[in-house]
């Protein structure tokens, strides 16, 4: 089956992937890597209460929600990285292995992985400052983090607004007020409106 990828074309990923796989074509990336990297978007948008609404099967077929500042466009991307990296298409490390061997090709890193992971232990942005590199994974979820992010303050706050009102029945404050405004305030507090 045809997969459409929502937030990116397969031209995106051979730009970045160029480096590591020069004769790298479109061909190269199976379909199921751009679905599985779609699906992992939508799942942690889902996660931020973003619904998404998309089939993937129609070519043009648009997908809801909209991107905000190429976040989606990244994210999707640096999952496919991921999936095309644990695939064999390509071969990455951002230092956490000191040295391995593809074919005849010797890596060596510098071993700057902690021995240690924090990131479940709630704000990923205090540990974030302090990480020499991020994997396709991490740059991931930062990128959807961002669009949540971003989404939740485009529709007015990330924090719960605290409601204020006031009795303006003849019980409580306003008691000086017009009269008329008084009794119709009144059959609403009393639930007979």
């Amino acid at each position: 089956m045809v997969w459409y990828p929502a937030y990116l074309d397969k031209e995106d990923l051979i730009f970045w992937a160029k480096n590591q796989r020069s004769n790298l074509t479109t061909g190269d990336i199976p379909d199921t890597i751009l679905k599985l990297a779609d699906s992992v978007v939508f799942g942690l948008l889902d996660d931020g209460d973003i619904q998404v609404n998309y089939t993937g099967t129609v070519s043009g077929s648009a997908v809801s929600p909209t991107d905000i500042n190429n976040y989606l466009w990244g994210a999707s991307i640096a999952f496919s990285l991921e999936f095309m990296a644990m695939d064999g298409i390509i071969h990455y490390t951002h230092g956490g292995i000191e040295s391995t061997k593809h074919g005849a090709v010797q890596h060596t890193f510098m071993r700057m992985q902690p021995m240690f992971f924090m990131g479940g232990l709630g704000n990923i942005d205090s540990l974030d400052a302090v990480m020499p590199f991020r994997s396709f994974k991490q740059l991931g979820q930062w990128f959807v983090q961002r669009y949540i992010n971003r989404t939740s303050l485009n529709g007015g706050s990330r924090i719960a607004r605290p409601v204020i009102d006031g009795d303006f029945s003849a019980r409580g404050y306003g008691w000086n007020a017009d009269p008329t405004f008084m009794s119709g305030a009144d059959v609403i507090s009393s639930g007979l409106r």
